[in-house]
């Protein structure tokens, strides 16, 4: 087996599901995009997380392929509030957004919090 990066993977496993477009915010996996544009995916960045998702959205719809989405963690919460359109009008988004590295778990790093519940799809309320 060969070894590869993280970002080499990624960008190879996207290209092999037939993903064209990433949508995304600029900051996120600067690395992981040279190996997207090594293999033909084209970048398309957005002002905000929220609306990468749309633009990842519109493309679903009219398209009818899978796009992908992705925010650094920070903006995990402005890709999640773009996200219910493409849920409810069943479009193919796949949003890819990370979090503090396992040691760094709970231990308020910067902006810091928890979103898995705003990514499960089942419209319960974060607890407060």
């Amino acid at each position: 087996m060969r070894n590869i990066s993280g970002n080499r993977y990624l960008a190879e496993a996207l290209r092999s599901y037939g993903v064209d477009y990433f949508f995304h915010m600029p900051a996120l996996l600067m690395p992981a995009f040279a190996e997207m544009r090594g293999m033909g995916i084209t970048l398309l960045s957005a002002h905000i997380e929220k609306a990468a998702a749309y633009m990842a959205d519109g493309y679903s719809r009219v398209s009818n392929k899978v796009s992908v989405v992705g925010a650094q963690y920070v903006g995990a919460a402005n890709l999640a509030a773009g996200l219910p359109d493409p849920w409810l009008g069943r479009s193919p988004v796949l949003a890819i957004t990370g979090g503090p590295a396992r040691g760094l778990q709970n231990k308020h790093v910067y902006q810091e919090i928890d979103a898995l519940e705003m990514y499960d799809g089942s419209g319960r309320r974060a607890k407060t």
